[in-house]
């Protein structure tokens, strides 16, 4: 559990007692959370909102792992409540990402042999929509790579 002694003492006096109580509380019930999941999938637990309405909100590291872990939002709030822990329900979400900073041309870079093969793919397909598409796609793509479109 984290300390939160590096605050001078009058900090932790009355105004952020409260806060800093709260943010115990979570780390405290996020290890509970952790400690009843599979290592796996433990690893990717972030965080934690107890809310109100004694609903906890446990956030996981993508959308894909705050999926896999809702299959084990049961078990897991029966085990905490075996250990005295009782809540009146369990979601997993993922946490939200930071927006990426893009190059100035406003897009990752392609590589030509990416390029090629996307421009490629679409030969020998029965939709003559589709492969003109991915023909273009690809043209386009590599005209980026070369660095002959903004």
């Amino acid at each position: 559990m984290p300390s939160f002694r590096l605050l001078p003492r009058d900090l932790v006096s009355a105004p952020l007692a409260p806060v800093l109580e709260r943010l115990r509380l979570h780390a405290l019930v996020l290890r509970e959370v952790k400690d009843s999941l599979p290592p796996h999938l433990a690893e990717h637990c972030r965080d934690c909102v107890v809310a109100a309405n004694q609903r906890l909100v446990v956030y996981a590291d993508s959308p894909t792992w705050s999926f896999q872990l809702r299959f084990h939002a049961p078990a897991t709030l029966e085990r905490m409540a075996t250990a005295g822990r009782t809540f009146r329900a369990l979601e997993f979400r993922a946490l939200a990402k930071a927006a990426s900073v893009t190059q100035r041309d406003g897009g990752p870079r392609v590589s030509l042999a990416t390029a090629e093969l996307v421009k490629t793919s679409g030969s020998g397909m029965e939709s003559r929509e589709l492969s003109a598409a991915l023909e273009r796609l690809g043209k386009t793509m590599a005209e980026k790579a070369k660095g002959h479109v903004p």
